[in-house]
């Protein structure tokens, strides 16, 4: 067997909450004939604490492990040289410089340096690399980094290769690079496998066997080409003329899971139309007997293949209950002309680099906008300069009337601001970091103790009141992040990666209040590696090596040849073009 698992029980120690157990009576059993295993499910599963258990760098506190009929064991010299783990900490040292560290991974698994070091170059450029060897890690882009941790585990030319979201916050190119290195790895390596965890379900789909958890348990496994036949007749696409388009706003409020007796369980935009996953025995006319009541306009209902993601989606939903929240009866978006945040030709230098480079938009009010690119791109850059985090070097920035170079504080005053690490304060408690926030934002007493018991109900916060922020479950403190960005009734909200590492449901349940929020009237710019989720923009930039490649709705920046692309597809032949082209003129 590749995994024998039986009888495995493990918990984690807390100061506020005791024991958190993680698994129970957990068993399961793979065949040594898998090369790609992939770990799905949502924040708190038990994804990393499994692979953990896997490396030995956890020991479970009964029952037993073997992979591939090892017992996980750090002290196991041959299990050592057998394996390779890569966190989603990376674990590499950050003042040493690439080709160091490289040298350090591959030695500790055995390698003789001595007489590899040609092959850690040849490594290194594979990824384009090489040229940056001597660089301090801590140095690098973010795509770099996880390239040069996946580099380390390999290295050492291991049997087993466990990864623990090794993608995690990485852009669509270097998603793509990464994988590319992979299989190519476990490709050539005639006894190689790789293990490892994703939220990205269209790279679970690319796995040979896939494993969904949830509370630590097995909710569906098997072959990723056999799950989908799991789901029948369940799976839809909805089209409207481009004169007859309703926004994505107004569908859901009129047809989403929430409404009373919608067949519904969910509904998102895709390539220009809007994808429906309905409830079981859902009858095709039914549906549409329900559609016609609620959108009046005219509509083609299509079945569409089903996908990895509807199967995760549909089996999600049987252990959730959505009650329809009051938003969803009052929603009404109306769009609007008035701009709320205005960048002319702004510029940003770090020294002789320059970051951004004549950079020019608007958002309007009530909009989403998306601020895509590659990682080191300069859309972070941008960002932190529209929320007032950075200044520019050129150029003028105004949000909500204010110029943020003579009136920074009266501007942040009316932004929230939701990062991908959360601005919260580990050791207060969820209520102590509402209250600090309500009280930051200076709201008066009274208007505190209302917003904070309301946003506690709509975010669904009462049970962790009292524990610190730190032990929350990773979802939960996303909840917290944004509630306590929202406190104070921002006319913009600035969403820098908030949904990273989180999985289609959690995404879909962030979006829902994201549509509210701009049905409302709440501007909101988000950046974003999920490149789906800039299907709910309004409009979306794409920007590489400091400078904005396109600018437009989803349709006007996703049509190639008369026909509707992924943004990701786009996406990545935008960039690889653009590459290209620089290229060539370097070399002329």
């Amino acid at each position: 067997m590749l995994i024998d698992i039986k009888d495995l029980e493990f918990s984690y120690k807390t100061k506020d909450r005791g024991n958190i157990c993680v698994f129970k009576n957990f068993s399961f059993c793979l065949e040594n004939s898998y090369k790609k295993i992939c770990l799905t499910g949502p924040d708190g599963a038990g994804k990393s604490t499994l692979l953990k258990l896997l490396t030995g760098v956890l020991k479970p506190a009964k029952g037993s492990i073997k992979l591939r009929g090892l017992t996980p064991n750090t002290n196991d010299r041959h299990f050592i040289e057998s394996i390779s783990y890569m966190s989603q900490t990376l674990g590499l040292y950050k003042e040493l410089s690439v080709i160091d560290n490289l040298k350090i991974f591959a030695a500790l698994k055995g390698l003789d340096i001595k007489d590899s070091t040609e092959y850690l170059y040849s490594l290194l450029k594979k990824v384009d690399l090489l040229q940056f060897k001597d660089r301090q890690f801590d140095d690098l882009s973010g795509g770099m980094k996880q390239k040069i941790a996946l580099l380390c585990a390999i290295a050492s030319k291991p049997e087993i290769l466990i990864l623990d979201e090794p993608t995690v916050g990485v852009d669509p190119l270097s998603r793509k690079e990464i994988f590319s290195l992979i299989d190519e790895y476990i490709g050539t390596n005639e006894k190689s496998c790789c293990i490892f965890s994703s939220a990205y379900l269209d790279e679970a789909a690319t796995s040979d066997f896939a494993l969904i958890l949830e509370d630590g348990q097995v909710i569906l496994k098997g072959e990723t080409t056999d799950l989908c036949s799991k789901v029948v007749n369940q799976t839809y696409t909805l089209e409207f003329s481009k004169n007859e388009k309703p926004d994505i706003r107004d569908i859901f409020s009129l047809t989403s899971r929430y409404i009373k007796n919608s067949p519904i369980i969910d509904l998102n935009p895709r390539l220009g139309q809007i994808n429906l996953t309905v409830k079981e025995n859902t009858h095709k006319e039914d549906l549409i007997d329900f559609l016609h009541e609620n959108i009046k306009k005219d509509f083609i209902l299509k079945k569409r293949e089903c996908s990895l993601e509807d199967v995760y989606i549909c089996y999600g939903m049987k252990n959730h209950v959505f009650v329809e929240p009051d938003f969803i009866k009052n929603m009404n978006f109306q769009k609007s002309d008035d701009i709320v945040v205005q960048v002319k030709d702004i510029k940003k230098k770090f020294g002789n680099f320059v970051a951004v480079e004549k950079s020019s938009f608007n958002v309007k009010k009530g909009e989403i906008f998306g601020l895509l690119g590659p990682n080191g791109a300069g859309k972070t850059t941008t960002f932190r300069m529209i929320c007032g985090l950075l200044t520019q070097t050129e150029g003028e920035i105004l949000v909500n009337g204010f110029d943020l170079s003579k009136a920074k504080n009266d501007a942040r005053k009316t932004i929230g601001y939701v990062s991908q690490k959360f601005s919260l304060y580990q050791n207060l408690s969820t209520k102590e970091n509402l209250v600090y926030f309500a009280r930051s934002y200076g709201l008066k007493r009274d208007v505190q103790k209302k917003r904070i018991e309301k946003i506690v109900k709509d975010f669904s916060l009462e049970k962790f009141l009292n524990t610190k922020s730190g032990e929350l479950p990773f979802g939960v403190q996303r909840q917290l992040s944004m509630a306590c960005a929202l406190l104070h009734h921002p006319k913009i909200l600035f969403l820098d990666e908030a949904t990273s590492g989180a999985d289609p449901l959690a995404r879909r349940k962030f979006f829902d209040k994201v549509l509210e929020l701009s049905s409302y009237g709440t501007s909101v710019i988000v950046t974003t590696h999920f490149m789906e989720e800039a299907e709910y923009c309004d409009n979306f930039l794409i920007q590489d090596r400091g400078k904005i490649l396109i600018l437009g709705t989803p349709d006007e920046t996703c049509t190639k040849n008369g026909k509707r692309i992924s943004v990701k597809q786009a996406f990545v032949e935008l960039i690889e073009h653009n590459r290209d082209k620089e290229d060539e003129n370097e070399q002329a």
